[in-house]
Parts: structure tokens; C-alpha cells; sequence
């Protein structure tokens, strides 16, 4: 009974502490470090890594020598006869004369029924044209799986940062929503006691009190919105979607720098896609390269070494074995492969070719990308700037309104359209701010800076 108390007891503290501290906070550096740990494409791109090393020294394997065992008990019941054709003269194994001509068949008296047999063979390629460029082909296909795996994390570097920030801009509108949701709350209850002094109509009670339950209606579907873009960053960093997420930075800690680096300037290489087609160009010349060199001859050497006997009974007897041993020296030269091999030189030197154009091509892609995310990124600086002018504005243009109206100098129409216009600008800066975010990424991305 105390041992159960003591485990309900620990367990309810543990809980208490939890609510109290509540869920974990994440910063964007934290965000993406827990998605490359997690993210599922990532480790099958780890596997993949794996797989290919392992194929690596697989076929460095295939190089080395190949050594087998056998061991083995034959029984031959009955034996196999010996069959001769007879010259016309005596046969010493018939017994008789045998008839020119005359097939004839004996009892084996040369082996015994049983025969056992237990030998070693070791095999070892000298040369082969294939097998090195084989080996060369095999370390190029662990850089390609290499390549498969940076590719894969800055897909996610890239899905995770445009999530977060997602919930980061959702999170502050949201906050937005509660300021002027208590200020027209407050502007509410002012309309309200001037109605009842005389000094405001109902109307103007009632056109506020539709602004402030539209802006409920509002508050409550972007609770709804900001719960399925923290629910997007938990599905990119693959956070199991039950457990609780919190982000420790704020909009106003994100800088924005107007200035890009490396403007105009463009290198290839820095993109991992590029790697991956230059590493495929490889690929496809080391096939080339194979089916060039498949004239060239192979030489390898065998050895069988073993040991032999013979037995009335079915057993490995303790003496009487005759070891034997054969070797040889392998060399088989191609001749003519009914002009196939020729075909697939010609195929693998088109295929040489057709990654050349994929890699020319993408060159051209890159300069393309990177002008337009620059001009793009650009667009959106300027967008950003007047938008956050006009919500200053907007701010001044509400205040002044509001302190006319409770002067008794203005209308409500006008308060209630300087609101408006104030949630609108608030909406058009925060659709500004992540769409300048998301535009520095794909410039980035474009750089070849996602790391």
C-alpha cells in the first residue's frame, strides 16, 4: 500500500510540474536541429548512406579471394557398369571373345560403392577492366547517396523555417485580435454610457456592437488557423502531432535585411542539386568508361586442393585418403558479342551526353531562380515598408478618431471605419512581413545557403 501511494504520489507531482512549467519552447535553430533528427525522408537518406557504404565494401569484396569448403559421402549402389566394343579377340574383363563390333558391358571392378571427398578452392581475379572501374562506380554511388541525404535536409531546413515562421506571424496577429478586440471593447462600454446620459443613439451601440462581435467571430477562426499552423510545424519537424509545442521567439527579434548578399552572383556548386547532377554525370561516364574497356580480357586463378578416398562402407575413413590438387591460370579474351557490346557503348556515350544537357541546363535554371527570388525578395522589402507606414497611419488615424468621437466632435461611422481600416492594415503588414520571410528563404535556397 505505501509503495502505491509513493508511485501515485510522484506521479501527481511530476504532473503538477508540468503544468506549471507547461510544453516545451523552441527556438527556430531547436526547430530545425529536432527535424533533422526526426524527419523521416532524412533517415531514409541515412539508410540509403548506409546501404551504399555496405555496397562499397561489398563489391571491394568481390576482389578479394574467394575461398569455399566442400565435404562430401557418395554412395553408388550398384555402380556403374563399363562398356566396351568387341575387336573379334579375347577380353580380359568379358572373360570371352568378343565379336568385332559387339557392344558389351562389365561389373566397375576399378571402384569401390562408397566415395568420399572433401576439398578447398580458392579463386582470385588478376585483371579486369570492369572490376576497378566497378569499384570507382561504387564509391561514386556513396557520394550520390551522400548528396541524396544534404538534399533531403535542406528540404527540410526549408519546410521547417517557413513553418515557423508561419506560427510566429499567426501567434502575433492573434494577439493583434485581443488588442483590438479590448479596445473596442472599451470603446463599446463608453457608447454605451453616453447612450444612457443622452449623449449617443442606440445605433451608434449597436453599429459598434457589430464591430466587436465580427471581431469575436474573427478572433475564434484564427485561434483555429494559428492551431493548424503550429500543428504544419510539428508534421515538418515530425513531432508526434499529441505533443505539446511552443516557440521561444518573437516578430520583433527577427531582422530583415535589406541588403542580399551575393547579389548577382551566382555559384553553381554551392547548390546540392547541382552536386547531385554532376555526381549522376560521373555515374554515367564510369558506364561509359565500362563498356568501353568490356574488349579487354579477364585473368583470374583457381586452385582446388582436396583430399580423396574410396570405402566399401559409407564413412570418411581415418587413412587411405589421396589428395589431389589442380590449378589454373584463367584468361578469357571476348571476340565477338554479335555487335552488342558496340550498342551499349553507343547508348551509355548518349547517356554521357544527355546528363551533360541536364547539368547545362539546371545552370541556366539557377541564374533564372536566383534573379527572380532577388527581384522578388526586393518587391516584398518595399511591400513590407509601406505596409507597416500604412499601419502606423492607420493607428494615428484610429486614435484621433476615437478621441474626437468621446469628445463629441465625431461620429461613429468614422470609428468604426478607422478600426476597420486599422485591422485591415495590421492584416496587409503581418501578409507582408511572412511574405518578405518566405522570400529571403527561397533566396537563400537559391544561393545555395540553406545548410
Amino acid at each position: 500500500m505505501k509503495i502505491r501511494f509513493l508511485i501515485l504520489t510522484t506521479f501527481l507531482f511530476r504532473m503538477v510540474v508540468y503544468a506549471q512549467e507547461g510544453p516545451k519552447t523552441y527556438t527556430l535553430r531547436q526547430c530545425i536541429d529536432y527535424a533533422l533528427v526526426n524527419n523521416t525522408s532524412i533517415k531514409n537518406a541515412t539508410i540509403d548512406e548506409y546501404i551504399a557504404k555496405s555496397k562499397v565494401q561489398e563489391y571491394k569484396g568481390t576482389g578479394l579471394p574467394q575461398v569455399t569448403g566442400s565435404a562430401a559421402l557418395q554412395q553408388a549402389d550398384p555402380l556403374r557398369r563399363i562398356f566396351g566394343v568387341g575387336n573379334g579377340e579375347y577380353s580380359f574383363f568379358a572373360n570371352r571373345v568378343i565379336p568385332e563390333g559387339y557392344i558389351y558391358s562389365v561389373p566397375n571392378v576399378f571402384q569401390l560403392s562408397n566415395t568420399a571427398d572433401a576439398s578447398v578452392t580458392i579463386s582470385q581475379l588478376l585483371f579486369s577492366s570492369s572490376f576497378f572501374v566497378g569499384l570507382k562506380a561504387a564509391n561514386t554511388y556513396k557520394e550520390l547517396a551522400t548528396r541524396n541525404k544534404e538534399n533531403s535536409q535542406i528540404q527540410t531546413i526549408e519546410a521547417v523555417t517557413k513553418a515557423y515562421y508561419m506560427v510566429l506571424i499567426n501567434t502575433e496577429r492573434k494577439n493583434i485580435f485581443d488588442i483590438n478586440i479590448s479596445r473596442v471593447d472599451s470603446l463599446l462600454k463608453q457608447t454605451k454610457v453616453l447612450n444612457k446620459s443622452g449623449f449617443a443613439e442606440l445605433l451608434d451601440v449597436n453599429r459598434i456592437e457589430v464591430t466587436y462581435n465580427n471581431l469575436l467571430t474573427e478572433k475564434a477562426n484564427f485561434e483555429n488557423l494559428v492551431l493548424l499552423s503550429s500543428i504544419l510545424l510539428k508534421y515538418q519537424m515530425n513531432m508526434p502531432a499529441g505533443e505539446e509545442i511552443g516557440l521561444s521567439g518573437k516578430i520583433s527579434e527577427l531582422t530583415i535585411d535589406s541588403a542580399l548578399s551575393n547579389s548577382g552572383k551566382v555559384d553553381y556548386t554551392n547548390r546540392v542539386e547541382h552536386k547531385l547532377l554532376n555526381t549522376q554525370l560521373k555515374l554515367e561516364k564510369l558506364n561509359y568508361k565500362n563498356n568501353s574497356l568490356g574488349f579487354l580480357p579477364t585473368l583470374a586463378f583457381n586452385a582446388n586442393v582436396g583430399t580423396f578416398s574410396q570405402n566399401t562402407k559409407l564413412s570418411f575413413p581415418t587413412d587411405r585418403f589421396a589428395k589431389y590438387a589442380t590449378y589454373t591460370l584463367a584468361l578469357n579474351v571476348p571476340i565477338f558479342s554479335g555487335f552488342s557490346r558496340l550498342r551499349r557503348v553507343q547508348q551509355s556515350r548518349l547517356s554521357v551526353e544527355k546528363a551533360e544537357n541536364n547539368l547545362k541546363q539546371f545552370e541556366k535554371t539557377v541564374d533564372l531562380q536566383t534573379s527572380s527570388s532577388e527581384i522578388s525578395y526586393k518587391n516584398s522589402i518595399q511591400s513590407l515598408n509601406s505596409q507597416k507606414r500604412n499601419m502606423e497611419l492607420a493607428k494615428e488615424v484610429a486614435r484621433v478618431t476615437r478621441i474626437k468621437y468621446t469628445s463629441g466632435v465625431g461620429s461613429n461611422i468614422e470609428v468604426i471605419n478607422a478600426e476597420s481600416s486599422l485591422k485591415e492594415s495590421q492584416i496587409n503588414y503581418y501578409n507582408a512581413l511572412y511574405d518578405a520571410l518566405v522570400q529571403k528563404v527561397d533566396y537563400d535556397k537559391s544561393q545555395g545557403n540553406l545548410k
